[in-house]
């Protein structure tokens, strides 16, 4: 029922990017192919019963950058990945991931960012999982943000976003356990440049609410952090973050 909703809601999220693509002035896309062998040493992440394999990952990467005006661009990709347990099961797993992210400049000093991911995960009869034998989900994470710029060494940046996912196996996602989840998060940030092009110093706050379905709970946090980005040559970036962290738990 939920994979149906799902895909229903993939379909249209397609359709309103491709109308997106003829509206733009000018497009660009990029296909890229790449095969990738990997080791999992706990591929059910069971700490009583630890399985490892071997696999091989087939990942495509379909992306475009669509620019409507001097002031206004897209850029999008799809990317599904096909990978192969050797050692486990299900041996084929497969993921689907659709991102867009719309940039535009409302002013000199004010740009505006937003983003939305899709994520599919196909992992029917997995083995070895406590709980449920169903891994499908689907997730989708949509954020906004607003960067301002007070002057030449200072700006502000404030975002909000919300995610959420939804399991097919019922029982997993809304039983017991409660595995469905809606997640919102706010956050701002003053970045202010210590040495022109070379080290910014960064003070900022983090909060986040994130609610299971059904009676399980869930928690909210706030994050306090600070840090600094240095850029000691054009090809080598550091950068240090140290924060604090404080939250409230609901539930089981």
């Amino acid at each position: 029922m939920y994979m149906n909703k799902q895909n229903f809601y993939m379909l249209v999220a397609l359709s309103l990017t491709t109308a997106t693509v003829f509206a733009a002035k000018e497009r660009s896309v990029r296909i890229e192919n790449s095969v990738r062998v990997g080791y999992d040493s706990n591929v059910y992440l069971n700490d009583i019963n630890e399985e490892d394999t071997l696999y091989i990952t087939e990942i495509i990467n379909l992306s475009g950058k669509l620019t409507f005006s001097s002031r206004t661009d897209m850029l999008l990709y799809w990317q599904p990945e096909f990978r192969y347990r050797l050692d486990a099961d299900p041996k084929f797993v497969t993921y689907q991931d659709l991102y867009v992210r719309f940039n535009h400049a409302i002013s000199q000093r004010t740009f505006l960012q937003i983003s939305d991911r899709f994520r599919y995960q196909d992992k029917t009869g997995q083995s070895g999982t406590i709980g449920s034998q169903n891994q499908n989900f689907f997730e989708n994470d949509l954020m906004g943000a607003l960067d301002f710029t007070i002057n030449s060494l200072s700006q502000i940046k404030v975002g909000a976003g919300y995610e959420f996912r939804v399991w097919d196996d019922d029982k997993y996602g809304q039983g017991i356990k409660n595995n469905d989840y809606d997640q919102f998060n706010v956050n701002g940030s003053y970045i202010r440049e210590l040495r022109p092009n070379t080290t910014q110093g960064m003070l900022g706050v983090n909060y986040l609410d994130h609610e299971y379905a059904g009676n399980r709970g869930g928690f909210e946090s706030t994050t306090l952090f600070a840090g600094v980005d240095q850029n000691f040559s054009p090809h080598i970036l550091g950068n240090v973050r140290l924060g604090y962290s404080f939250a409230t738990m609901d539930g089981t």
